[in-house]
């Protein structure tokens, strides 16, 4: 029975495992064993009070307490309260050094803390023990993961998998690192082998949500998540992140919900303040979408995202002076940002300084050479002194780039509709609209 447990455990099926041990414990009420089993499997049901109960028939059952302080630690875990479960864990581990299971509460409790040194401080020892290794190197993963040491990261994660082939959260975490590292396809293998391994491990479907948005296949993402969030409703990530794919999809009043539902969980979520932001913005609430903006710079450290919310919202209101300066911070702090660039390389076209509006189109290009929306403003600024080939040649370059990468030509169309609105070059625009891309009308 013991071991039909562990397996069901050890394959998430929580349900089964729970039905195993509960009917054993019928006829065997004493067996502390089957108790801490019991109160495993109610854990990973999340059935608090329930785990409680059985918490404390153990306290009678088991006069070592070691076990009792960790299922403890794990209690605390399940609340949130991460400093409980330190303690705990280290009273645990007080009445038994080398426990390894205590060992990889305490780490998890210092990762959920962000005590990173700690955690590897506390990893190694566990290592040193040769218990557990797989649980071991996935955390230490994690951290490093955390710490953007992507390579050591994966490293862990292929020495886990080493120990334990299938251990879904190492395939599902190694997913997650090759998905931050922009590895789509090989990210793509590990999710599809801990499905196949795991098909009711959620962090898999969380991580295929993430392969979506990155693929910018986001009604896909937001079917994934929408499942994901029924099981876990109050997840801020998953929230967060459908809110953002429903943001790219333009269907702005499910986003809004989503990050409202954010900030309701957390309501120091700046980047919710900053996607609240941007669609009032577009709603044209501008005093609105300025304040919150302006929190979500506020609430965390400058950041690429909060930094050029500011900036887009200060072009829109056409205060270049104000877009200019939160640019040049997004500059000074990720000297590889291209939006930043052509940010201000738009600023310098509205300015009319157009060499220095090519020079930070061209700076955009070389961070991003696939970018066609300054190709399209360097073949403008070339048609607009004269240069009709080398024009024409880019705007057909971006325009291929836009088939074969299935974008839509909004970016140019839009600068087209500005054009004629404000009367420049009309004519020059028709000629751009027959000759490169056949269109009369």
């Amino acid at each position: 029975v013991y071991a039909q447990v562990l397996h069901e455990l050890y394959f998430f099926n929580y349900d089964t495992a729970q039905l195993f041990i509960t009917e054993y414990i019928v006829e065997n009420p004493d067996a502390v064993l089957a108790k801490r089993l019991l109160a495993l499997s109610l854990f990973h049901l999340q059935e608090a009070e329930e785990l409680d109960k059985v918490v404390n028939e153990l306290v009678l059952l088991d006069t070592t307490l070691v076990f009792i302080n960790a299922i403890k630690a794990l209690r605390m875990e399940m609340k949130g309260d991460f400093h409980a479960s330190k303690l705990y864990s280290r009273r645990a581990l007080n009445a038994a050094p080398d426990y390894h299971w205590a060992l990889n509460l305490l780490a998890w409790a210092e990762y959920k803390l962000g005590n990173y040194a700690k955690v590897l401080n506390t990893i190694d020892r566990a290592i040193e023990l040769k218990a557990n290794e797989a649980n071991q190197y996935n955390t230490k993963g994690l951290v490093l993961h955390n710490q953007k040491k992507y390579e050591e990261s994966i490293r862990c994660f292929n020495k886990a998998l080493h120990y334990d082939p299938k251990f879904c959260h190492s395939l599902s975490n190694k997913a997650m690192v090759l998905i931050t590292m922009n590895d789509l396809d090989s990210a793509e293998y590990f999710i599809n082998k801990c499905t196949r391994v795991c098909p009711d491990f959620d962090n898999i479907h969380f991580q295929k949500a993430r392969l979506y948005g990155k693929r910018k296949m986001f009604a896909n993402g937001v079917i994934v998540y929408t499942k994901y969030i029924e099981a876990f409703p109050n997840d801020p990530d998953a929230n967060f992140n459908r809110g953002d794919y429903y943001y790219n999809m333009k269907e702005y009043s499910k986003a809004l919900k989503d990050f409202q539902k954010v900030l309701d969980l957390n309501p120091n979520s700046a980047g919710s303040y900053y996607f609240i932001g941007m669609i009032n913005m577009f709603q044209g609430n501008n005093d609105y979408a300025e304040e919150c903006l302006l929190l979500a710079l506020e609430l965390a450290p400058p950041n690429s995202y909060s930094l050029m919310g500011l900036a887009t919202f200060y072009i829109r209101k056409e205060d270049f002076r104000k877009a200019k300066k939160y640019y040049q911070e997004v500059t000074e702090l990720y000297p590889q940002e291209p939006v930043a660039y052509s940010g201000l390389a738009y600023i310098a076209y509205r300015m009319n300084d157009l060499d220095e509006s090519v020079k930070l189109f061209n700076k955009t290009l070389s961070l991003q050479p696939e970018n066609t929306y300054a190709m399209y403003y360097v073949a403008y600024i070339k048609l607009m002194k004269g240069n009709f080939s080398a024009s024409k040649q880019l705007y057909f370059k971006a325009y291929e780039i836009q088939k074969r990468t299935g974008e839509s030509p909004e970016q140019y169309l839009d600068m087209l509709r500005y054009l004629i609105d404000n009367g420049r070059n009309v004519n020059q625009a028709k000629t751009i609209l027959k000759d490169v891309f056949g269109l009369n009308k």
